[in-house]
């Protein structure tokens, strides 16, 4: 399961990695993000993202608001592509296939 970011300084230090990193926006309460969830477990065992060493974390917007305002999140769930602490990709909504493709492009 990917990592819940619960403080600033966890999600600061997470997207200065020079690995690809995934950052979920989500909330408890979102049923499409509930549906992806399953999807992005299922990614994150897939030897394809793995071998990549792609690191995926989860932030919910109801406990770290900031965060989620800084970054510009307006609907979610959204997927944020993030690597030496640049943005470099978001995949907004429950969309297994953009969320792939936007993985692909960066990896």
């Amino acid at each position: 399961m990917a990592i819940t970011l619960t403080t600033a300084e966890d999600f600061e230090k997470v997207v200065l990695s020079e690995s690809l990193v995934v950052v979920e926006f989500f909330a408890e309460w979102c049923s499409p993000c509930q549906k992806m969830e399953k999807f992005l477990e299922d990614l994150m065992k897939d030897s394809k993202y793995t071998d990549k060493k792609i690191l995926f974390y989860r932030i919910n917007v109801d406990t770290l608001p900031g965060i989620a305002k800084m970054v510009g999140i307006g609907a979610i769930p959204t997927f944020v592509c993030y690597r030496d602490n640049r943005k470099l990709d978001e995949s907004v909504g429950a969309s297994k296939s953009s969320l792939k493709k936007m993985l692909k492009k960066h990896m």
